[in-house]
């Protein structure tokens, strides 16, 4: 397969040129990685997405010097081809901590569901509503682009939205 000069001047443009707003995958760290800027104070900050068909997992992460902190994680779910925020946690100096981010998303779909449960008059047992959060969240963390919505291209949307 021959790969053009211009596909390449998009993703990797020479040194001075502009690239173009693709999203960047890190498969190391399960996530889209995007809104990259650099604070007058010379932190830098990025977003993290994580999503699959049912929900969207935003981390908001900054850099200083050589240490990550999570400043807040969004948990969304959709509404057609619109995301509604479902929960969010907000961090002070919380040095970044994978797994203390999955349990506080898992905590946060878990509530949601047993409100919507709770709500709808749906009867969901503790352990029924965990297993279903798991699931869901278990989804996040695997590489969308080898999934359906990658193939609709609903990802870029996404993204290129955020």
């Amino acid at each position: 397969m021959k790969t053009s000069n211009s596909f390449l001047d998009k993703i990797l443009p020479t040194f001075g040129n502009s690239r173009e707003n693709i999203p960047v995958y890190s498969d190391s760290q399960k996530m889209f990685m995007s809104s990259h800027y650099t604070s007058a104070s010379g932190n830098m900050y990025f977003k993290g997405l994580r999503f699959t068909d049912r929900l969207v997992m935003v981390e908001k992460v900054g850099l200083y010097k050589n240490f990550s902190y999570i400043d807040s994680i969004e948990v969304y779910a959709f509404d057609g081809e619109s995301k509604v925020l479902i929960g969010k946690m907000d961090y002070e100096k919380v040095f970044y901590n994978a797994e203390r981010i999955k349990e506080d998303t898992a905590a946060i779909i878990e509530n949601y569901l047993e409100d919507s449960a709770r709500i709808t008059g749906v009867q969901l047992d503790d352990m029924r509503i965990k297993q279903q959060a798991m699931q869901l969240l278990d989804a996040m963390y695997e590489n969308p682009l080898r999934s359906a919505m990658a193939l609709k291209g609903a990802y870029k949307q996404l993204l290129l939205n955020e």
